[in-house]
């Protein structure tokens, strides 16, 4: 069973994951929700879909560069 952490992230741990997986990482996909999966011994992960990543990385890319992307 999942619990909402917040509007964008959806909570669950290591142990329940398996049994529904399908199900728990669906809304990483239909609605671009992040899952965070907390384990017992602290070393909490996340799920997020691919494209979502795709888009974090461009966020990450574009801030590097001095100025943005502002070039006018």
């Amino acid at each position: 069973m999942q619990k909402q952490v917040n509007s964008s992230m959806l909570k669950t741990t290591a142990a329940k994951l398996p049994k529904n997986l399908p199900q728990q990482i669906e809304p990483c996909f239909k609605s671009h929700e992040t899952l965070y999966i907390k384990q017992d011994d602290g070393k909490d992960f996340v799920i997020i879909s691919a494209s979502d990543w795709r888009m974090i990385e461009e966020t990450l890319f574009l801030n590097r560069i001095p100025d943005g992307y502002n070039y006018s």
